[in-house]
């Protein structure tokens, strides 16, 4: 919300709030409700680098989710970005972003709780990937919106960074 109301926890700060006011619409009976979206943010540990996620290769600690289209994470389509390869984080798994948007909007969260509990596991850290860090954030947010007290992070380095042909090699599954 642009100009709303940032509150303070100090640097142990568990939860994450933010308020949103829902835009006056007369067809809906949520003109002008605020709503409180709580989850848990962690300031110091909030993204993940790449060496996170190599390590998480071998140890599985977290479920990796990729918000780009099915497609590109399968590798049946090309990247945007000429000459990079398509595939994915080798075990993560793909919740393209625009399956949990009708609109422009998020579907309801009962749709959302439904369409996220059959790609993810119930419990532990998960991961948020796209191509760039942006739309990861769709995803990220959604799932916090249905399951509040899982431990969310983002790869903000994303496809660009693990897929880089001038990069380090990063293992690409496709499939």
């Amino acid at each position: 919300e642009v100009g709303g109301k940032v509150e303070e926890k100090g640097e142990d700060a568990a939860v994450w709030k933010v308020e949103t006011l829902q835009p006056h619409d007369e067809n809906s009976d949520m003109a002008g409700k605020v709503e409180i979206i709580q989850t848990h943010y962690h300031k110091n540990y909030a993204t993940w680098s790449r060496a996170d996620i190599q390590s998480n290769l071998q140890s599985a600690e977290a479920t990796v989710v990729d918000a780009r289209s099915a497609g590109r994470f399968t590798g049946d389509a090309p990247e945007p970005r000429p000459g990079w390869p398509s595939g994915h984080i080798p075990q993560s798994v793909n919740i393209p972003f625009k399956t949990l948007l009708s609109g422009g909007k998020y579907l309801p969260a009962e749709v959302l709780k439904k369409k996220l509990s059959v790609m993810i596991s119930p419990s532990g850290p998960l991961v948020f990937s796209c191509g760039s860090g942006l739309t990861a954030c769709i995803v990220l947010l959604a799932t916090a919106l249905v399951s509040p007290d899982r431990d969310l992070y983002l790869y903000d380095g994303s496809w660009v960074e693990w897929a880089d042909p001038q990069g380090e090699g990063c293992p690409i599954a496709t499939g």
